[in-house]
């Protein structure tokens, strides 16, 4: 998958315009105390001449303002420069912003380590998730997948992934697909009951998996 080719429709769904105004903030008040040369140059190119650990840094706690949903707060930075682009796209903070906002405890359960470009494909997906998810389209052509993919991180939850799934509307997702899309196919070739499917079976699994105490 092409992390670069799918950043602005992975994390579309919420705009924070405040991103780029925390950053002049920082750019006109206390950057230019720590770092005087750089206060003749203009824009953001500043922010792009500290260190990159300082950028990364400076973008995590941009993302971490907002724990629910796809880091959005980095979109306005994906046309600022070519340096701070590579910053805010990088396995490093990608990494980051993952074990942030789900959980990767069950991977290292089965004893595996993964890197921080196995972390940054694994946001891509989950934030692709995520969209799909909000959109509320039963009837997408990767609507099984959803379904499947959202069931896959509910059992890989250690809290964070069900609070970014019910965020989504994991629940109100799998009911309305239950009750519009579950008899599907099935015609008098099951007697009548729903096809014994992936997509019908991750359904049920999630809708059981997000009751409630009193439902």
């Amino acid at each position: 998958m092409s992390v670069d080719g799918d950043e602005i429709t992975l994390f579309d769904d919420v705009h924070q315009p405040c991103s780029l105004f925390i950053l002049l903030v920082l750019e006109r008040s206390f950057l230019p105390f720590l770092f005087p040369i750089m206060y003749n140059t203009s824009g953001l190119g500043r922010l792009s001449r500290l260190p990159p650990e300082i950028i990364q840094s400076i973008l995590f706690a941009l993302v971490a303002q907002r724990p629910l949903g796809t880091p959005s707060a980095l979109v306005p930075l994906f046309t600022t420069s070519k340096g701070v682009h590579a910053i805010a796209t990088s396995p490093a903070l990608l990494a980051r912003v993952f074990r942030f906002k789900f959980d990767a405890g069950a991977v290292a359960r089965r004893h595996f380590r993964p890197t921080p470009a196995d972390l940054k494909e694994q946001l891509v997906h989950a934030c692709t998730l995520l969209r799909k998810l909000r959109s509320g389209d039963i009837f997408d052509k990767d609507a099984h997948a959803t379904l499947f993919s959202a069931l896959v991180l509910l059992f890989e939850s250690d809290g964070k992934n069900y609070a970014q799934l019910e965020w989504a509307g994991v629940k109100e997702f799998a009911e309305e697909f239950m009750k519009r899309r579950m008899w599907e196919d099935a015609g008098d070739t099951n007697e009548g009951w729903p096809l014994e499917n992936t997509a019908n079976a991750s359904a049920l699994w999630i809708l059981w998996l997000t009751l409630t105490k009193g439902m």
